[in-house]
């Protein structure tokens, strides 16, 4: 049965995330006090118990993600105040937080507040990629991994332009996006290369915040509330390097493909979000979450949008003998093919935060109405299995929550 627990928060006014570790066994949350506090389950009652706390951040944490165990307990904090933090806990050290757990790392490239932070899949080495304001998804990987220190930086993708013809900048343009900068055409080069900028030497990332420059901004947008940023990498090691991103005012998620260098990042499928009420406006997506693929021969991959939906989408991807991608020759022609099989507006507010479970067959989302829900699919129809909420603990699970439960 669906049972619920009360963490130990004492006077924390506003979290903004938590995450669970790969186990389920501690719980890493954040607020706008621009701490990160780690919580332990006890296995025997239930309960949370308080373990450590410490100071992350000069602005509020925006975003946490665990590293898969296999590098140690490590954990990376994202901020308004433009940067991501590694993190290291020592076991050995004193009991003291700020002791206990070590800055490894200081990520300062964001020109603008980072809004999303997510570790890849252990199978690809200890990386993590960023999507900040300035709309330039990031991507770093650590070059000392039993450090948790020393990394390089060696993607970084403007997603509002990725896929789109390359254009020579107007002086318009220029002055009406002033936190996107200018990337350099090669001759002969695909119609991404302008979105792309693959840094030649490698950047050590440890050293401390320094100067920042002019906040982000978005074009056609003064207000960071009228966008959205969000990320989620792909949970197949067989599929290669691919991260669902959005950003900005875009009612799109955008699938690219990171190949090994010298190759550059595909554009492989876009996620077009349509108001099915006939909204004068498209809504920005708030968040985004990658299913775990669990042997089935495609993917889903769960959005929120602002303008209070959660959707599920099927993506195929064309796969030759050898398991690498098919191309279809046409470098313009996205690769893979989508198709939405849920929509649903239950929560009749902004969607925060989408999950799955560790089998990619139950969602989870939660809506700014307080409300989380959950969603699995019965005979090929996705369909709401529950609810419960933050004041309440559960709310409502429907009659055949013990089959439900035991399917989870």
């Amino acid at each position: 049965m669906l049972q619920a627990s009360l963490l130990p928060l004492g006077n924390q006014e506003i979290l903004t995330d938590c995450v669970y570790d790969f186990y389920g066994l501690r719980l890493a949350a954040s607020g706008v006090d621009s701490k990160i506090k780690i919580f332990r389950l006890n296995e025997s009652t239930g309960e949370w118990a308080f373990e450590h706390e410490w100071k992350a951040h000069d602005a509020p944490i925006t975003k946490l993600s665990w590293a898969h165990p296999e590098h140690g307990s490590v954990i990376a904090s994202a901020s308004f105040d433009r940067t991501v933090k590694i993190w290291q806990e020592n076991p050995g050290q004193s009991t003291s937080s700020q002791s206990r757990w070590t800055e490894k790392a200081i990520m300062t490239g964001a020109r603008g507040s980072v809004r999303s932070i997510e570790f890849a899949p252990s199978v690809f080495g200890l990386k993590i990629a960023s999507i900040a304001t300035d709309s330039l998804l990031r991507v770093y990987e650590c070059l000392e991994i039993y450090s948790a220190s020393s990394w390089q930086l060696i993607e970084e993708i403007d997603v509002l332009t990725l896929g789109n013809p390359p254009n020579p900048p107007s002086p318009a343009l220029a002055s009406a996006t002033p936190t996107h900068l200018p990337m350099n055409l090669e001759e002969g080069s695909p119609p991404y290369a302008s979105s792309i900028h693959r840094p030649s030497t490698p950047t050590t990332l440890s050293s401390p915040i320094g100067s920042l420059s002019a906040p982000g901004g978005i074009a056609g947008s003064n207000r960071e509330a009228d966008s959205g940023w969000c990320l989620s990498w792909c949970k197949d090691k067989w599929q290669g390097e691919a991260i669902a991103v959005g950003a900005g005012p875009e009612a799109v998620i955008k699938i690219v493909s990171l190949p090994p260098a010298p190759q550059s990042p595909i554009l492989l499928a876009t996620l077009k979000h349509t108001s099915s009420d006939l909204r004068d406006k498209d809504y920005p997506v708030s968040c985004v979450s990658w299913a775990p693929t669990a042997g089935r021969s495609y993917h889903l991959i769960a959005t929120g949008s602002k303008d209070t939906y959660v959707r599920i989408w099927k993506v195929s991807s064309k796969l030759n003998a050898n398991g690498q991608l098919a191309s279809s020759g046409d470098e313009t022609s996205e690769e893979w093919e989508v198709r939405q099989v849920g929509e649903f507006e239950d929560h009749k507010s902004n969607v925060a935060r989408l999950e799955w479970n560790i089998t990619g067959t139950v969602l989870s989302s939660a809506g700014d109405d307080g409300q989380i829900r959950l969603w699995k699919s019965i005979s090929n129809i996705w369909q709401r299995i529950g609810s419960f909420n933050t004041h309440h603990a559960v709310e409502e699970v429907l009659d055949n929550q013990d089959d439900v439960m035991q399917s989870i």
